[in-house]
């Protein structure tokens, strides 16, 4: 199955919106969903049984780094995939990959991979989850430092999202304020059509509808790696 089957993987900064991204496939083209941190959520529940607590998000980084440790660098893509392999699926979208190892395996278990950026400005970034700071009475340096270590730690297992940006197949930005989460889920999905042309080789160049991207302040960016690697 395999042979056949369509992985994208999202990467980017928390808050820059790859988790809308990947609700937007799940629910405008079919995509069966996926996430990285799914395996270090079951471990954080374990070891947290008080009813109605929230992991913080520094809690889960140090459990992935841990597991990565422990397990090898792709142990937390080898869990997503065993997952997709078993549910016989044509296409599956994967959110939340941290680690450059985690990329280099889906890509060599899956002929069909690739990877997408979703970008934003650190400023629209902190607009998105402030909230979820607020709650917790922690600071906009808090913000920072998380996202400092998210972006890239001198640690092999550890979160290396810089360098996963840089290597994705397509990047799209995704700066612009929505008034409400349906609306955003809409704009992203209208967004990606011409890049799964390109995956499912129905398309040889991409052929934008730019009167939509302009319309919907999205901007998109592809990578030479998508023709290199699909064409």
């Amino acid at each position: 199955m395999t042979g056949d089957l369509l992985v994208v993987g999202l990467t980017g900064s928390f808050g820059s919106g790859c988790t809308t991204m990947a609700e937007a496939l799940k629910k405008k083209h079919d995509f069966a969903g996926y996430h990285l941190s799914s395996p270090i959520r079951t471990v954080w529940d374990e070891q947290n049984t008080l009813k109605g607590a929230t992991p913080k998000r520094t809690e889960l980084q140090d459990i992935g780094n841990e597991m990565r440790k422990e397990d090898g660098n792709e142990t937390l893509a080898k869990a997503i995939a065993t997952e997709i392999d078993k549910a016989a699926v044509e296409r599956a979208v994967v959110d939340g990959i941290k680690n450059e190892a985690e990329v280099q395996f889906f890509r060599s278990h899956y002929p069909s991979f690739f990877l997408v950026s979703v970008q934003a400005t650190q400023e629209q970034r902190w607009t998105r989850v402030r909230a979820e700071y607020d709650e917790r009475g922690l600071p906009y340096s808090s913000f920072e430092q998380d996202d400092v270590r998210d972006q890239v730690e001198d640690l092999g297992h550890g979160q290396q999202v810089a360098l996963c940006v840089d290597d994705a197949d397509i990047a799209i930005s995704n700066n612009e304020f929505r008034q409400s989460h349906a609306s955003a889920v809409t704009a992203l999905a209208g967004a990606f059509p011409p890049y799964l042309g390109l995956m499912k080789q129905e398309q040889t160049e991409l052929r934008a509808p730019l009167w939509y991207f302009k319309q919907n302040s999205i901007e998109t960016l592809p990578f030479e790696g998508v023709k290199a690697r699909a064409f």
